[in-house]
């Protein structure tokens, strides 16, 4: 059995490199004999190794990048969205960014940042004396660059301090984005109607 799992861990990191053709061939040689036994480690490891994860990191959308953040002249936006996800684990290290946040902070134009964007927020230093809602665990980042932390009561909960809005999770997104115009000067309007889902 350990044989067969580890074989499932090279099969997935072949997988990660190789592509589809690994799992035509995977299925094609091994499906035939063995093929209930594998089935029932390919699912274990996958439970495992995968499932267990706090969040995983899947491919997000293709789009060509049309500028640099040392390009943005930030006089040209009127506000700032810092979007959730591992993104900001990395862009809370990019100097330039953080100067950009630093300037939209200090202008007092609105900024709103979701999930774990408030990283790129505490970073640069835009959050000291703020309170802010995040996903709960970023909590002691927050909390170590000044921020008070409003717990949330759900995750769809958003919070208002000045000119920065920040929201717990994507859950949140009708609230944040609503807030978020509501800071621009615009207005959200629709029907009374209500649809169920």
């Amino acid at each position: 059995m350990l044989g067969v799992l580890l074989e499932c861990l090279l099969i997935h990191y072949e997988l990660e490199f190789w592509g589809q053709d690994s799992v035509n061939k995977f299925f094609k040689c091994y499906m035939s004999f063995w093929s209930p036994f594998v089935l029932i480690c390919f699912l274990v490891y996958l439970y495992f190794f995968l499932w267990l994860q706090t969040y995983s990191e899947s491919r997000g959308h293709n789009f060509a990048l049309n500028a640099t953040f040392d390009d943005i002249e930030f006089n040209k936006y009127d506000g700032l969205i810092i979007p959730g996800g591992r993104a900001p684990e990395y862009l809370a290290l990019d100097a330039s960014v953080l100067e950009l946040v630093r300037k939209f902070s200090d202008s007092g134009k609105p900024i709103a940042s979701i999930c774990h964007g408030q990283l790129v927020l505490a970073a640069a230093g835009s959050v000291k004396g703020r309170k802010c809602k995040a996903f709960p665990a970023i909590r002691p980042v927050l909390v170590a660059a000044g921020a008070y932390w409003v717990e949330p009561e759900t995750l769809l909960a958003c919070v208002v301090d000045g000119n920065i809005i920040t929201g717990a999770t994507y859950e949140g997104h009708p609230e944040f984005i609503r807030l978020f115009v509501k800071a621009l000067g615009g207005n959200i309007t629709g029907s009374d109607r209500r649809i169920l889902f």
